[in-house]
């Protein structure tokens, strides 16, 4: 017997087997490269350039928002206010209010070109704005102010200018560098007896974080990081850093009024060389008087906490003033004061103006 000869007819079928599956395979398979004419393709065949193409393949995603680059117009972006610079989507605000309801708004998006909005700047009042000049803005703002107050037989005028603001949008719309300087010159009366000192006082530093876009009842909302650094002449400097923090909120009530505040800690020197910090506060009520004329009404206070000696207690002001703008990016105001309480100054005035470029 010959085993051999009993396994022969089973390993011919296998090989035949895999043979036909090949065939079919080879069959089966498409080789890259470019699709046949349809004349020679079955009826069922699609060729793919007629395929329907789909949404947006994941290199192609830009695809779906080129539209929306094409305009300066805001838009909505991952429940986030975002704006265009140079091709970019860019961020307005840090966060956004979770409830309330967004502001209405006026025309159509898709025909109407969008306005530039004119300047909003930190002066002439107290309370600065809650807005930041926007990527790639920067603002410029001076002006000069007189002081005078009278206790006991003690009389002192001060001249401050030229109160330089300069205000720049850097990385996002929600951020702001702040460098400021400013001169005073100060008199003092005692009798036949009077000084005098000129000099400047301490470079402030500081950034302005845009918080949030007001959402119905919610208000619009910014956060300042500020500081100042020893670089001031002998008579009004701290001789040391120091550091505080200012948070700012308003509502835009309607096209004729807005309101707003601020509550600010800083860190101070008293006249012991000591330091404590400084508490203050404001709420300012703003109008529209015309197309480029807005005035103010403000109330604000300084509250020196944990000093032991700074020549009195709180401060309270009341004060008002006038803002003309010139053009969008140009802008003149005017102000007056009245000091409420007997360690505050009596009296201020002055002027200024503000540019953005």
């Amino acid at each position: 017997m010959r085993p051999i000869r009993t396994c022969r007819v089973p390993m011919i079928a296998t090989v035949a087997f895999l043979l036909g599956s090949a065939s079919v395979a080879r069959a089966q398979f498409v080789p890259p490269g470019p699709v046949p004419p349809a004349s020679a393709q079955p009826a069922a065949f699609v060729p793919i350039a007629d395929a329907p193409e789909p949404t947006a393949w994941p290199a192609d995603m830009s695809k779906l928002y080129e539209p929306s680059l094409t305009t300066e117009r805001p838009v909505k972006y991952g429940r986030l206010n975002m704006n265009k610079y140079r091709g970019d989507f860019q961020q307005e605000t840090l966060f956004e209010w979770s409830v309330g309801r967004d502001p209405q708004k006026n025309g159509d998006a898709e025909n109407d070109e969008p306005e530039e909005e004119r300047l909003s700047s930190d002066r002439p009042d107290f309370t600065e704005a809650s807005s930041t000049v926007g990527r790639g803005r920067v603002q410029l703002e001076s002006g000069y102010t007189f002081f005078s107050d009278k206790s006991g037989g003690l009389r002192t005028h001060t001249h401050s200018y030229p109160e330089a603001l300069l205000r720049i949008g850097l990385f996002a719309d929600w951020f702001e560098l702040r460098i400021g300087e400013n001169v005073f010159t100060q008199t003092t009366r005692n009798g036949p007896m009077r000084t005098s000192d000129t000099g400047s006082v301490d470079l402030y530093l500081g950034a302005k974080l845009a918080l949030a876009k007001q959402k119905g009842v919610l208000p619009e909302t910014a956060l300042i990081l500020q500081g100042t650094v020893p670089t001031g002449a002998s008579a009004f400097t701290t001789n040391r850093v120091l550091y505080g923090a200012n948070y700012l909120f308003s509502w835009e009530l309607n096209d004729f009024m807005s309101f707003g505040g601020s509550f600010q800690a800083n860190k101070a020197i008293d006249d012991n060389r000591l330091e404590y910090a400084l508490l203050s506060q404001s709420l300012t009520v703003g109008y529209k008087l015309a197309e480029n004329l807005t005035a103010y009404t403000e109330w604000f206070a300084l509250y020196p906490t944990l000093a032991t000696a700074t020549g009195g207690g709180s401060q309270h002001f009341l004060d008002g003033g006038f803002q003309y703008y010139v053009t969008k990016n140009f802008a003149l105001d005017i102000r007056i004061g009245l000091g409420l309480s007997s360690s505050a100054d009596d009296f201020f005035t002055g002027a200024g103006f503000v540019v953005r470029y």
